[in-house]
């Protein structure tokens, strides 16, 4: 540049002749060629300079629908994204190149931070124009019919090709999925059962029943104990995570092993609700992601204070829900394998992502009716009606 200006000045100073003497004259090509230098320079200095969160968020509001967009989408559909004007985030510490995948499987498990999860997901169908695998009612649930095949929402236009994603609850049939959705990643997400049944329990108000008891979930569980189990009786409805993924009930340890090798193998990846960051890491490695594709705002969270779990109420619970306790004990193994397995720098992508979602948190707590934060905190149910709306009106252009 600065060759190019100096060219450019001796070519201004010949041309340039003073009234009095007819001579050449650059005292005021200097200041106009210095101008010019400065003005560049601040330009490639600014171009260099990553983006920071506050820069990103005005950016980006260009592919991010209104608040009204939102309030009119379930009627209308009529949700857009202006590519053109998406600029990704600052880089991960430990970046990798890699094509984003966008096919994938998400079985959602009951109140394990699958809503949040879901929401996010739907959220980048939405942002990459990807097309949902939905129950045609809208349900939550999606059901398979005789014959095992999975009963979805139909978009009836004649060049429509195929399903990209399903982030729904759903009992996993890897046949029929593949059917559905073609080289797809599948995941899924677990917690403790012991913190999974109590949480079930407060939040489907079971606790309700127990007006007058000052630990009710004790109370419960200490009824179901004496009721179900007798040292070898196990009841479904206490291994939700078995019926979930057709894991059958087998006191012999190397039947149960092959079970899960064969879940182990055929899942890319097992999130953990007690390491949701850490989880959320790994899946955006394994899915080529951007760390904006990761962000959450907690979704379904129960704040009420509750009594403690016991050690008795855990050996209960260790009793009642055993297998579903070697099914999560083998995935939260595996899990830290992943992490130590892990190409790049976890650490340093995890603090990373921990600052930008805290940034995103301060944001979203003062600018709640903000574009971007109206987005971040639609809950799973009304994300998938957008997804659809949008779909349904993308098959009618085509």
């Amino acid at each position: 540049m600065i060759l190019i200006n100096v060219s450019l000045l001796l070519k201004m100073c010949s041309i340039t002749v003073t009234m009095y003497n007819n001579k050449p004259d650059c005292r005021y090509n200097f200041l106009i060629i210095g101008l010019i230098s400065l003005s560049g320079i601040v330009f490639y200095v600014s171009s260099s300079v990553p983006l920071n969160f506050h820069n990103w968020r005005s950016l980006h509001r260009g592919w991010l629908p209104t608040k009204n967009t939102l309030e009119n989408a379930s009627s209308s559909g009529n949700i857009s994204f202006d590519e053109n004007r998406y600029d990704k985030m600052s880089k991960a510490p430990s970046g990798n190149i890699c094509r984003p995948q966008h096919n994938f499987v998400f079985i959602k498990t009951a109140k394990t931070g699958g809503s949040t999860l879901s929401s996010m997901l739907y959220r980048y169908g939405l942002k990459n124009n990807l097309v949902a695998a939905l129950n045609p009612n809208n349900t939550s649930f999606i059901d398979s019919d005789d014959n095992g095949n999975l009963i979805l929402k139909e978009y009836n236009c004649h060049n429509f090709s195929k399903y990209n994603f399903m982030a729904s609850h759903v009992t996993y049939n890897r046949q029929a999925m593949d059917m559905v959705i073609e080289n797809a990643k599948y995941f899924t997400i677990l917690r403790s059962p012991v913190t999974h049944w109590k949480s079930h329990f407060y939040f489907s108000g079971k606790d309700k029943a127990y007006p007058k008891t000052s630990n009710p979930f004790e109370r419960y569980l200490n009824e179901q104990y004496a009721r179900h189990y007798n040292g070898h009786t196990v009841k479904p409805f206490f291994n939700g995570y078995c019926n979930r993924f057709g894991i059958s009930y087998e006191e012999d340890t190397q039947t149960i092993k092959r079970h899960l090798e064969r879940l182990d193998n055929e899942l890319d990846l097992v999130l953990l609700m007690e390491y949701y960051d850490e989880s959320l890491i790994l899946l955006k490695q394994l899915m080529c992601w951007d760390f904006e594709d990761i962000l959450y705002y907690p979704m379904k969270v129960h704040k009420t204070k509750q009594p403690p779990i016991t050690l008795e109420m855990t050996r209960q619970i260790s009793q009642l829900a055993r297998y579903d306790i070697r099914l999560y004990e083998y995935f939260n193994s595996s899990f830290w394998s992943k992490i130590e397995n892990y190409n790049g720098d976890f650490q340093a992508d995890l603090k990373h992502f921990k600052n930008l979602k805290q940034d995103i948190f301060d944001h979203c707590e003062n600018e709640r009716d903000s574009q971007y934060c109206n987005l971040l905190m639609t809950d799973t149910n009304k994300m998938a009606k957008l997804v659809s709306k949008k779909n349904k009106k993308k098959c009618m252009v085509l």
